[in-house]
């Protein structure tokens, strides 16, 4: 099984990030933004059913019965929440992780994230690890707002990359520096880089109640989380 998880894929994968900065999280083609009650509207035109006394959303998602939550942050759509409607046992939520990392793993329009996203193996005691280790079973990735356009290209993604060094170091004095450090800005350019298209996060974990266990999905829009601009 893959993992698309080395740095010069990930740089090869991304558009030239601060042409495109403002791009933000869709989910199910709608831009994870605006005021609520449009993004209601928004996903009822699709197709789910809207409980206004429970305020959620339900319907189908990639094959799967879901509740759909719509949260907000100073009025604006900052998060999509997708929760599976079934329950499942140990065994199947496993399998239902991994078949969906695979998904997102395989599909051009997601990059996983730089942490150490992986497959939940069978030997795994998750009712154990979750409860006493209080172990979260997640994974990451960051969606890419046109995969197919030319500015995907590796020659583009070198000229942003070359753009985020001198930004870090000028070009005559990167010359002078030793391959060690080199290798250290450029790694560091680009984080720049990875760090820009974070914004724009998808992620799942596992959730356990009463023994049984579900899936939830979070599309976010990071432009409109709280970044302490209230404190």
């Amino acid at each position: 099984m893959k993992k698309k998880n080395s740095l010069l894929f990930i740089l090869l994968m991304y558009s030239l990030t601060m042409l495109a900065q403002k791009d933000i999280t869709k989910f199910m083609g709608i831009p994870v933004d605006g005021f609520k009650k449009d993004m209601i509207q928004k996903l009822k035109a699709k197709g789910f059913e809207y409980d206004n006394e429970i305020d959620l959303l339900t319907g189908e998602f990639n094959g799967e019965k879901v509740n759909i939550f719509v949260a907000t942050q100073s009025n604006k759509v900052w998060r999509i929440v997708v929760a599976d409607a079934i329950e499942r046992n140990e065994h199947d939520i496993k399998i239902r992780f991994n078949n969906l990392y695979d998904q997102f793993n395989d599909n051009p329009k997601y990059v996983p994230k730089l942490e150490d996203n992986d497959y939940i193996s069978e030997d795994i005691n998750l009712a154990y690890e979750m409860k006493v280790r209080n172990k979260r079973f997640e994974a990451g990735f960051m969606q890419m707002t046109n995969p197919k356009s030319p500015q995907n290209s590796p020659e583009k993604i070198q000229q942003e990359l070359t753009q985020k060094i001198s930004e870090i170091c000028p070009a005559e004095e990167f010359i002078r520096k030793s391959e060690k450090e080199k290798e250290d800005i450029t790694k560091e350019a680009a984080m720049n880089i990875v760090q820009e298209a974070a914004m724009r996060s998808v992620w799942f974990m596992i959730s356990e109640k009463y023994g049984k266990f579900s899936l939830i999905l979070f599309y976010d829009n990071e432009y409109n989380n709280a970044h302490g601009e209230d404190l």
